[in-house]
């Protein structure tokens, strides 16, 4: 991503396999003479409802093409809930970083997966 400017405003997703909800997140970074700064604007939690839960809580279970299926909706909910986060705002996100959901983590065997990205 080449940058064009010295102040960039983002939005950082995370959902991690608690699964207690979407972290989200707009930060306003400006690089001021070779060191980066930051600005918190806002953040909140949206909660998952039953159905997003059982969801991500049964995904280690799913087959190929239902993992497939999942991300493509887990995506289009979280563009939901940012285009949500970011009305009205008197700030403009310049990027979005997502992490995703993490559906299952064994860093010891060298290996994650994510959904949602």
């Amino acid at each position: 991503m080449e940058v064009s400017s010295d102040v960039l405003t983002g939005i950082g997703l995370m959902s991690g396999t608690s699964t207690d909800g979407l972290d989200i997140i707009a930060v306003t970074f400006e690089n001021k003479f070779n060191k980066i700064q930051y600005s918190i604007h806002e953040s909140c939690t949206i909660e998952y409802d039953e159905l997003w839960k059982s969801r991500l809580l049964n995904a280690v279970n799913l087959s190929a093409p239902e993992l497939r299926k999942l991300d493509i909706d887990f995506g289009n909910w979280m563009a939901e809930r940012v285009n949500e986060f970011k009305l009205n705002k008197s700030w403009n996100a310049d990027f979005i970083a997502s992490h995703g959901h993490t559906i299952f983590h064994q860093p010891d065997n060298g290996f994650t997966l994510q959904r949602g990205l």
